[in-house]
């Protein structure tokens, strides 16, 4: 899947109000240069009709009338029966009849009309030299108003776009700032924008939904898990009693073992979900000092005989660590922890390590395909290297909720080398010291 980088939206509305901005100077600069030239061409072209035209009148009246000649404006006449006039610049001598703009000859620009009146061959230039340069300096002075019209435009766009998302951003804030785990918050209406108070308005009902999709989740939980301890008690009661009865058959023994440790295990897993309902406020206030590795160490005890029953060689290696938790829960996922190992491991070592706040669990005989460690902790999930088939496959998936309930890092790794680690990082106050328990 392509992800897409994100764009500022400030900047997006800066960017768009600056190229519109751009986008309406050049189309009056097109318009702005085009009425110049039109207008230019009109008047250019009426300026010299009329010269040619009181010329033609004042000939008429006197024929011996001098052609009109300014310091502008020169006339040139050439008889079409005689020699091309002298004075007549070669430039202009082969143009046809018509209206020319900017004709250069004799180093200036000129305006030029050539009309041919019984016989004659009229030219007649107006130098517009000096417009030219005139004009080519008002569009300098053009060009550099509009290269700083749009540093303005760029700088204001900028300032109006920071006050246009400044409302957006606050709302941004506000929702950063919202602590998932409580419950009843809001983000508020307080904004100038009305669109941006719909927005938060939208994100307050979803917020208020959410509490109480997670309130009924964390009810219905709670109220499971009280609900399936009395079944539970009376089960393992029952297995209790049938393994103790004198008459009982040496088969059904292993039965009742099963049936008692699926009682067992079924009890964990009530006492996990009836923690994952719980708030993290309650569960605040369960927390006590704990010394960690005595109670790795009395866990590890309690699952010896499991150990012991598939030969496995354990280590213990504990450095003195008091912890501020809920002694339930750290007892939930340390017995999960130590009991999967053992589970796990057909032959080999089990090892638990206590150092620097890292509770570390090895299997050295069990490894996990490269491909399945990504969805390990999710729900269902087992391994294709299981050999067991007691559990549902939730194991795992509890823990981690959890360890992530708690603010606990759970990790694990698989290789050859090593086996399966689980390494688990409570960062809680460390006393120091370091024993060595062998079991």
């Amino acid at each position: 899947m392509i992800k897409r980088a994100s764009v500022s939206l400030r900047n997006r509305v800066a960017t768009s109000l600056v190229m519109f901005a751009v986008a309406i100077a050049i189309f009056i600069a097109f318009l702005g240069h085009l009425a110049n030239e039109q207008l230019e061409e009109t008047l250019f072209r009426s300026t010299l009709e009329a010269e040619l035209s009181y010329y033609l009148k004042d000939r008429q009246a006197h024929p011996a009338a001098s052609p009109p000649k300014t310091a502008d404006l020169s006339t040139y006449i050439w008889r079409r029966d005689g020699a091309k006039p002298a004075s007549l610049p070669a430039e202009i001598a082969g143009l046809a009849p018509g209206i020319y703009e900017e004709i250069e000859f004799g180093g200036r620009e000129y305006c030029l009309l050539v009309r041919d009146i019984k016989g004659e061959r009229i030219f007649m230039s107006y130098d517009i030299t000096r417009l030219e340069e005139s004009e080519q300096e008002f569009a300098m002075i053009a060009g550099l108003a509009a290269v700083l019209a749009v540093i303005t435009i760029v700088l204001v766009s900028h300032l109006l776009a920071h006050h246009l998302v400044k409302s957006v951003r606050d709302l941004a804030e506000r929702v950063t700032a919202l602590d998932p785990a409580q419950r009843g918050a809001q983000v508020g209406r307080s904004f100038r924008e009305h669109e941006v108070t719909v927005i938060a308005d939208a994100i307050d009902r979803y917020l208020r939904r959410m509490d109480g999709v997670m309130e009924s989740e964390q009810e219905f939980v709670d109220t499971a898990s009280h609900e399936l301890r009395t079944p539970i008690a009376i089960v393992s009661g029952a297995a209790d009693v049938l393994r103790s009865h004198p008459h009982l058959p040496d088969t059904a023994q292993p039965v009742i073992q099963r049936l008692h440790q699926a009682a067992h295990d079924m009890n964990e897993t009530v006492t996990a979900l009836f923690y994952l309902a719980k708030d993290p406020d309650y569960l605040a206030t369960l927390a006590e000092p704990l010394q960690l590795d005595e109670k790795i160490h009395h866990i590890m005890q309690a699952n010896a005989a499991l150990a012991k029953q598939k030969h496995l060689a354990v280590h213990l290696s504990l450095e003195e660590t008091t912890i501020h938790a809920p002694a339930g829960v750290v007892n939930t996922v340390i017995n999960n922890l130590i009991r999967n190992a053992i589970v796990h491991t057909e032959q080999g070592r089990i090892s638990v390590d206590l150092h620097a706040g890292v509770l570390t669990v090895t299997n050295t005989s069990t490894t996990i395909a490269p491909e399945e460690l990504a969805s390990i902790f999710m729900k269902r999930v087992r391994g294709s290297g299981t050999t067991h088939s007691e559990g549902t496959g939730l194991g795992l998936y509890i823990i981690k909720r959890i360890c992530e309930r708690l603010g606990w890092d759970l990790d694990l790794t698989s290789d050859s080398e090593r086996g399966t680690v689980v390494r688990v990082d409570v960062r809680a106050h460390i006393v120091g010291g370091e024993k060595t328990i062998g079991l």
